[in-house]
This record gives structure tokens, C-alpha cells and sequence, in this order.
């Protein structure tokens, strides 16, 4: 069985479930649903039921809508950050000066959710109208989803909208170091590309696992060509360079760094194992290559992202391939791969179920954001959506800026 050394494991903080994605389990994966009556409209009106209920992907992996309760049976890694968070900042809540002592950062949002409504109030820094405005529509795809909005709490935040946040502020960002506590006040989201990414030729997140599907559909994992494949930019970080020199010359790999062997995301399925590297922080290109039937490998990972706990790198459950960041067992890690390939279908499929068909379905990510937002709000202010007059409004609602990005904030009245 392919494992690799525990030393080299992803973050050691695991959620206490072992579902296995396809096969219910009592613990985590199926579970009795008690609806009770809310402190929302839509709650006030159901009686109380009791029924079963288990995520099955095809019919739930879209569904933006999935109640609290099955969002956390369904992900129940996912949330290890928000939990840590809450539970790091419980006895030193954020407060309104945190958030005003930042105010003039660049690079960020500041926004309000009342009433389940999105509000943005200021805007910082050129990443707005790339990663910003990806951000806001997919926040605001999972608040209008939501039957029950109002019944979230109402709170004001920071977005970062770029790789890295160097201070330790209450923040939302999309990633921070693995091992570094003293960035324990960021709080992970989901990035952009979950919406698009049009600067990296990504129309949408769908679209890119559409193409994925129509390219499975093609070719049987046994079909697959037997290399490793990677592209991208050698000069984003120090472990591209020396991936390339490791992998110079073998038979068993397919790297480029030249963008004249460039090769969508989805043809990057034809090949047994996918190679992912950090870039500036984390990954930008992970979440989509983890959506083909191959086996996904990367090194000892640096950033945290929303779906870095549902990785295992080793045992049963293991869902992917860990090498080490020096590239010393990366020859001997793929030549197993290669060489077991029940072992490597298993890790492939695995990753599949664990990955693609859950963690990294929209469902998914709608849940994730409004236990972000639930989580955020045991632990700060509660916020004004009025000016001291009681009449003006803090900010824009986002449907006004959704149609009109670059709208002066301060004078939208206006508009």
C-alpha cells in the first residue's frame, strides 16, 4: 500500500468521522434530521419532522440550498478553521476598532451582512475588479440560495483580495501558513476561482468541471497516459525550479514551464497523476485538477486553504500523494504509483469521492460561507447598518455594485 512518511502529513487537525463518500456511515454521513422551528419566517411555518437524510452527490453536489444540519453531515472536514477561530477568539471577540484600524489597508473589502443581505462599504487596491468582484458573487450566490438568510447573524468584515495577509487582523482571506499560529485572526474562505477566473482563461468553476466530466467520459483510468504531468510558472516560488530539475529527463514525467506546452485543465485528466505546486501561497490551479479521476500529488503543505483537512495522505482513507518539498522521494513516489495500479485506481477514485463528488462541489462551497459567516458571529460586534443619523446607509447593496463594479461608494446615492 503507498503511504508516505508521517512526518510529511498534512496539518495533524482531523475531523473525527470516517465516512467513506458512496458508503453511509452512522457517525457522519447519514444522520437523523430534526427540523425545529427557527428564529426565521420560513422555520416558523414547518412543523416539527423527523427524517434521514445523506448527501448523495449527484443530486445534492449543486444544491446551494442544503440546511445547516446537512451541510454538516455532508462536509464535516471543512470546517476545522472556522472552529479553531471561534474558539481561539471567544475570550478576545473582534471588535469595531479592529476592523477600523484597517480600514485604509490595500487590497480589501469591507462589507456588512444584515438580514442575510450583503452590503459592500469601501474598496482598496487594483485586485477588486479581478478576485474582488469573483468573491462577492459567490458570497452573495450563497446568501440568496438560502431560505433562512435572515436567521444568520448580521456582521461586518474585512475580504483580503490578494495572496497574502503578512499581519495577524481580523480578516477574511484565502489562504495562511499551515504551521504559523500567529496568524490565528485570519479567517479562510473560499477563493475566486470558485466563481472565475478570466485572467487564468477560467470562464467558471462549472464549466471548467463540466469540461473535466465530458474528458472522464472519455477515457477509463487504466487508459490514462502513465506520467506525471504538470504546467505553469517556474518563477512563482523556489520549489518550481528545482521540480523541474528533479523531473528533467524522466521518462515518467511531463512538466513544462514553456507556455508553448500549455494543455487545458481538463486534458490534464489524461494523465494518471496530476503534480500540484504552491505558487506565491497556495494553489491556485489545485481544487480544479482535483476534480479529474487521477491521483493527485503535492508536497508538504505551506498554505491552508477551505479543503486542505479533507486530504489524507496516507491509510484507507487516503485520497492523494504527498511528496517532500525537496523533492527527495518524488522519483520513488510516482515509480510506485506507476507500478501498483490497483493501488494508484484506488487513490484515484478516492480522491474522486472525497474530493470532486464533495468538498469541492458548490454545495459545498454555499455551506462553507455561511458557517463562515455563523462562525465569525459568535465572536464579533454586533454592527450598524445606518449612519448615526439613523436614515443613511453604511453601504452599497451588492446588487448595485454587481451591476456597476466601479460605482463611487461614496456617492452611489447618485447613481
Amino acid at each position: 500500500m503507498l503511504v508516505t512518511n508521517t512526518n510529511n502529513r498534512a496539518p495533524p487537525v482531523k475531523s473525527n468521522s470516517k465516512w467513506a463518500p458512496g458508503v453511509p456511515s452512522k457517525e457522519s454521513n447519514t444522520a437523523t434530521l430534526h427540523q425545529t422551528a427557527k428564529a426565521s419566517p420560513a422555520a416558523d411555518k414547518q412543523e416539527t419532522t423527523t427524517t434521514e437524510w445523506t448527501f448523495n452527490a449527484t443530486r445534492d453536489g449543486d444544491n446551494l440550498a442544503l440546511s445547516e444540519e446537512q451541510c454538516n453531515i455532508a462536509f464535516p472536514k471543512q470546517y476545522t478553521d472556522i472552529h479553531n477561530n471561534v474558539a481561539n477568539l471567544t475570550s478576545n471577540p473582534i471588535t469595531l476598532s479592529d476592523l477600523d484600524e484597517q480600514d485604509q489597508h490595500d487590497q480589501r473589502i469591507r462589507a456588512i451582512i444584515y438580514d442575510g443581505e450583503l452590503y459592500i462599504i469601501s474598496r482598496h487596491g487594483n485586485m477588486w475588479v479581478q478576485n474582488g468582484v469573483a468573491t462577492a458573487h459567490a458570497l452573495q450566490r450563497a446568501l440568496s440560495a438560502f431560505p433562512d438568510r435572515k436567521s444568520l447573524p448580521n456582521i461586518e468584515f474585512f475580504v483580503f483580495t490578494f495572496d497574502i495577509v503578512g499581519e495577524n487582523k481580523a480578516v477574511w482571506t484565502y489562504t495562511k501558513p499551515a504551521h504559523d499560529t500567529e496568524f490565528k485572526n485570519q479567517w479562510l474562505m473560499p477563493d475566486f476561482g470558485y466563481w472565475a477566473w478570466p485572467h487564468a482563461h477560467i470562464r467558471s468553476y462549472n464549466h471548467i468541471r463540466n469540461e473535466i466530466r465530458r474528458v472522464e467520459d472519455q477515457v477509463a483510468f487504466e487508459d490514462k497516459t502513465p506520467q506525471l504531468v504538470w504546467r505553469g510558472n517556474k518563477n512563482t516560488a523556489p520549489e518550481r525550479p528545482r521540480f523541474l530539475e528533479a523531473t528533467d529527463g524522466k521518462d515518467w514525467a511531463n512538466v513544462s514551464a514553456s507556455g508553448s506546452a500549455y494543455l487545458t485543465l481538463w486534458d490534464h485528466c489524461r494523465f494518471k497523476m496530476l503534480m500540484d505546486i504552491s505558487g506565491r501561497s497556495w494553489s491556485g490551479k489545485g481544487k480544479y485538477i482535483q476534480n479529474c479521476e487521477s491521483v493527485y500529488v503535492t508536497h508538504t503543505p505551506k498554505w491552508l486553504k477551505t479543503t486542505t483537512y479533507a486530504l489524507e495522505a496516507e491509510g484507507a482513507e487516503q485520497n492523494f500523494v504527498q511528496v517532500k518539498d525537496d523533492w527527495s522521494d518524488l522519483e520513488d513516489k510516482v515509480k510506485e504509483v506507476l507500478e501498483t495500479p490497483r493501488t494508484a485506481e484506488r487513490i484515484a477514485k478516492k480522491g474522486v469521492e472525497d474530493m470532486r463528488d464533495r468538498y469541492l462541489t458548490p454545495a459545498a462551497e454555499a455551506c462553507y460561507w455561511r458557517a463562515l459567516i455563523r462562525g465569525y458571529g459568535r465572536v464579533s460586534f454586533e454592527p450598524q447598518l445606518y449612519e448615526k443619523d439613523g436614515s443613511t446607509l453604511r453601504g452599497v447593496p451588492f446588487e448595485t455594485v454587481a451591476i456597476s463594479p466601479s460605482i463611487d461608494l461614496e456617492k452611489w446615492w447618485d447613481f
